[in-house]
């Protein structure tokens, strides 16, 4: 921690992006084991003699876990958003910029048909996809549609990119 605080207010690499995209994939993993281990708590309450309440609780964490989850979702994708707005207008416009930020968009466009047709193979699970339209309708459209909106994304941070003159501050 003490390392990201030293470099704030430098010039931004490649790597700060790898170690956001580490940090929300850690957030990811601990809500589904959460989310997991809930459920299965539940599961064993209700086959036991045990009060309602304790069911019930234990259920409506699960739903405060998944609407949180969705809606960290929505909130990540426009806080980068935003923060990669504010680091287009940063960025010096250079020849070598551009060829690598076009390399970048395309490569990241490319991958988010991956992405794109993982999540269709996870929907073909009818428990999976029961689940995400249901407990989870903010999420399953962004990642329905993910191809659409990286390239929405995209379009946005480059028309800022390429919109500033030789300074980058107008």
């Amino acid at each position: 921690m003490v390392k990201l605080i030293g470099r704030l207010n430098k010039k931004g690499n490649l790597f700060d992006y790898v170690e956001v995209g580490i940090f929300m994939l850690i957030v990811v993993i601990v809500g589904f084991i959460s989310y997991q281990v809930l459920d299965g708590f539940s599961d064993n309450i209700g086959a036991g003699d045990y009060p309602e309440n304790y069911s019930s609780f234990v259920d409506s964490s699960n739903m405060t876990i998944t609407r949180s989850i969705d809606w960290g979702a929505l909130a990540f994708l426009l806080g980068a958003l935003i923060f990669s707005i504010i680091m287009a207008r940063k960025i010096p416009v250079e020849p070598l910029f551009i060829g690598i930020v076009l390399f970048i968009s395309f490569v990241f466009f490319i991958i988010s048909f991956i992405i794109s047709n993982v999540y269709g193979g996870f929907m073909d699970n009818a428990d999976i996809a029961s689940h995400m339209t249901l407990n989870m309708p903010i999420t399953n459209l962004i990642l329905r549609y993910f191809p659409f909106v990286t390239a929405i994304y995209l379009a946005v941070v480059l028309v800022v990119f390429f919109s500033k003159d030789e300074s980058g501050i107008a």
